[in-house]
């Protein structure tokens, strides 16, 4: 699997705490079958989690060291979970955002309070600064995932839906679960991912998940999902679509 929404960063936001925690989690994704896991901190300035561009080299490199010193095999490549709040164009105009890897996609997450005034305008604000967008978990967004017509304009702009492998297997709300399955079900969903945070997580979400979208779409639709379209964001490519895989 290429994880592209993982917090493994210790001591950086509400992830790992610690060396200890950081390299328990980095050992299970490893059991887990992840090859490739993207360090998706939080980018928060309401919560002082400011996660940047300015910090990834550091970030990145100490996390470089730990693995290696643990004889950990797990390629990870830099990102951030871009909250939408008053400061993220700003960020983007000023080149201070987080791309997936070497990529031009940004993974930005939307606020759980409601809908932003004016998001389509924002997002494509953020996609003249140079960047494309993946949405993260959005079943857990009500105001996008109830509206077909909001769902379709947001896939015809380009953008791309993650859901959480454990969204899918009833790891949190069940009105999660149900959101997930119908996005995956009604060809939104672009990638899967984990979003773990702790080493606990990670047979719930990557374990059982990947069990139950193997389950409801086989593993040739499962792969596009956990391994293909990830490589392709990576590659700064376009996802392809389920559409064969669907019933």
């Amino acid at each position: 699997m290429i994880d592209l929404h993982c917090h493994l960063h210790y001591g950086v936001d509400d992830g790992p705490k610690d060396t200890d925690e950081s390299l328990d989690l980095a050992k299970a994704l490893v059991d887990h079958g992840v090859e490739v896991v993207a360090c998706t901190s939080h980018l928060r300035r309401d919560k002082n989690w400011v996660n940047d561009a300015h910090v990834q080299s550091e970030l990145n490199q100490r996390l470089s060291r730990l693995l290696d010193a643990n004889n950990i095999t797990l390629k990870h490549v830099g990102g951030a979970e871009h909250y939408i709040d008053e400061y993220l164009l700003q960020t983007c105009k000023n080149s201070e955002v987080v791309p997936l890897g070497a990529s031009n996609w940004l993974l930005i997450e939307t606020p759980y309070w409601g809908e932003p005034q004016r998001l389509m305008d924002l997002l494509f604000n953020i996609r003249k600064c140079g960047y494309r967008i993946v949405l993260a978990h959005v079943e857990r967004f009500d105001y996008l995932y109830k509206y077909p017509e909001k769902l379709e304009n947001l896939i015809d702009a380009g953008y791309v839906l993650q859901v959480n492998l454990g969204s899918i297997a009833g790891m949190y709300h069940k009105d999660h679960k149900k959101a997930a399955i119908k996005l995956l079900l009604d060809g939104y969903v672009g990638i899967v991912a984990s979003d773990c945070h702790r080493a606990k997580d990670v047979k719930a979400s990557i374990g059982e998940g990947s069990k139950a979208l193997i389950k409801l779409i086989g593993v040739d639709g499962a792969r596009i999902l956990m391994n293909t379209n990830p490589q392709k964001i990576l590659d700064g490519e376009n996802p392809v679509t389920l559409d064969n895989y669907l019933n």
